[in-house]
């Protein structure tokens, strides 16, 4: 049997295509560390911390509200 479980999925790189940058140039313009942002862009999370997602909204020039999207993942029960 499994679980339905939501997970926050950010669209970075929609708006990282849009400003022509890389991870590393969000990292930098966003002033958050480049392991964070290449993980929040390769893979949902279960946890967002919203002043990360805020900053790089406004780097990316949208709300915080326009990057997160809730994807449902299936899970084994245990």
């Amino acid at each position: 049997m499994t679980t339905l479980t939501l997970k926050a999925r950010l669209r970075l790189q929609y708006y990282m295509d849009q400003h022509g940058w890389s991870v590393r140039d969000l990292s930098y313009e966003a002033r958050v560390p480049y392991t964070t942002v290449k993980r929040l862009s390769e893979h949902a999370v279960s946890q967002i911390h919203i002043p990360t997602v805020t900053a790089l909204a406004k780097a990316l020039g949208c709300q915080w509200t326009e990057l997160v999207e809730l994807v449902e993942v299936d899970e084994p029960d245990d």
